[in-house]
């Protein structure tokens, strides 16, 4: 399967945590783009791991900075800094998690100009089942949510706020990002987190 990225707008290569990174200005064309897959969105996903290391360039920007996202309106994934938060999300249209779920950091957990490493695992079926959903900052978990498998998805994302739209780019850079389908245990995110690569 070819699931490679490809460089869009203003996007570049830097030196980064580990190598090279992507550098990202925060224009919606900057990013990292990923072609529609059955491995990603596209297909049935019941267990998903992104994992990724972010700096961003302003944490307390009241601009929602996505890191990651999948889905549209119906259903998604996603990853954003805003205003000193860092959120993790879901929502479906199916499994009754309509309204979706966000875990949140605590204030001023992300620094500024710093390098962060993230991972949103999920582990659902196809009904609404606790703790589906399960947040990791720097290789400690932030907290549970509810959940529900993933659905073929695509279009834009939402938010923990009900607003949704386009794509609102990071201001800062990302490193060494990796997609799982399956549900990364808090071990195996732990090594991520220590830079052992799985």
């Amino acid at each position: 399967q070819n699931n490679s990225g490809r460089l869009t707008g203003s996007a570049s290569r830097e030196n980064g945590k580990f190598g090279k990174a992507v550098k990202v200005d925060g224009s919606n064309g900057s990013r990292v783009a990923i072609n529609n897959s059955e491995d990603i969105n596209l297909g049935i996903n019941p267990e998903r791991t992104i994992s990724m290391w972010f700096k961003t360039d302003d944490a307390s920007s009241d601009k929602k900075q996505v890191l990651y996202e999948e889905g549209g309106r119906s259903r998604g994934l996603n990853m954003y800094v805003e205003d000193d938060l860092l959120y993790f999300g879901g929502w479906s249209n199916k499994g009754n998690w309509a309204k979706g779920d966000w875990v949140t950091t605590k204030p001023n957990q992300v620094k500024s100009g710093e390098w962060h490493h993230v991972a949103l695992v999920l582990d659902g079926d196809d009904t609404l089942k606790p703790n589906a959903l399960t947040a990791y900052l720097d290789g400690k978990k932030v907290g549970s949510a509810q959940g529900t498998q993933m659905w073929r998805h695509v279009d834009s994302s939402r938010y923990a706020d009900g607003s949704g739209g386009n794509r609102k780019g990071l201001i800062g850079s990302v490193d060494e990002f990796q997609l799982y389908n399956d549900a990364l245990s808090a071990n195996q995110v732990q090594q991520l987190a220590n830079g052992v690569f799985l």
